[in-house]
């Protein structure tokens, strides 16, 4: 017992798994893996009394990062987009949970970051979920991009991950109503599949009438009051 016992990783002495030995003779050491470092790697250990010597190799598996979000949805929709492991969430010095920023683009436009760590006890890799709105002018097949950077300089590491979504375009609509009316009466037109806060304008057989704004589900609505020749069908564009 009280024997000092030298750790080497990859033949290079190592104090983390440095120390001595309890009353039983044994010891027990935490590594922590650098970033980047994978493969088959081996562990050697010495006793500086009795010469005792051991070693045990093991293969260090790579983070495979990755990013989900729904196969198809409409533009101007809100859908879930998910990250899995990014990295490894560790515990901080008084035990809490770590997080990781990961950013998300959609379309090559950066947008809100998900919060990423391990939803276990104790540490592990890092994962979340966030919720975001469409553009209304997306269509087509998107790409979604999830990227986490982490360390500086020359050990600095970025994960990333790509999926894409098939995004069905937004499409105007116009309604008119009630049906029936008569000159001097008005009808209220509604028009939707709009970018928010987009000028909608309105006509008439052709003819400008007036404009309102696309309210954030991209819908506005107008009153436009009949002339006495406005008789039979009427074109409201």
């Amino acid at each position: 017992s009280g024997e000092y016992i030298s750790g080497y990783f990859d033949d290079e002495i190592n104090g983390q798994i440095s120390g001595y030995t309890d009353e039983d003779g044994a010891a027990t050491f935490t590594f922590t893996i650098e970033n980047g470092v994978t493969g088959t790697h081996r562990f050697r250990f010495t006793g500086w009394s009795s010469g005792a010597k051991m070693s045990r190799t093991c293969t260090i598996g790579d983070y495979a990062p990755k990013v989900t979000a729904p196969a198809s949805a409409n533009a101007g929709s809100t859908i879930t987009i998910s990250v899995e492991d990014f990295g490894w969430a560790a515990l901080d010095y008084d035990g809490s949970p770590t997080t990781k920023s990961v950013k998300i683009y959609i379309g090559g436009i950066e947008q809100a970051s998900i919060t990423a760590g391990h939803s276990g006890e104790g540490p592990g890799p890092a994962s979340g979920s966030g919720t975001y709105q469409l553009a209304y002018t997306l269509a087509g097949t998107v790409e979604i991009r999830a990227e986490y950077t982490e360390g500086w300089g020359s050990s600095a590491r970025t994960y990333s991950a790509r999926t894409t979504i098939d995004v069905t375009p937004a499409t105007p609509s116009l309604t008119a109503g009630p049906e029936g009316r008569h000159g001097g009466q008005s009808v209220t037109l509604n028009a939707g599949g709009f970018v928010p806060g987009e000028t909608v304008y309105f006509y008439k057989k052709g003819v400008y009438k007036t404009y309102g704004t696309a309210n954030g589900e991209g819908a506005t609505s107008v009153s436009i009051v009949l002339a006495a020749g406005d008789v039979g069908g009427v074109l409201f564009e």
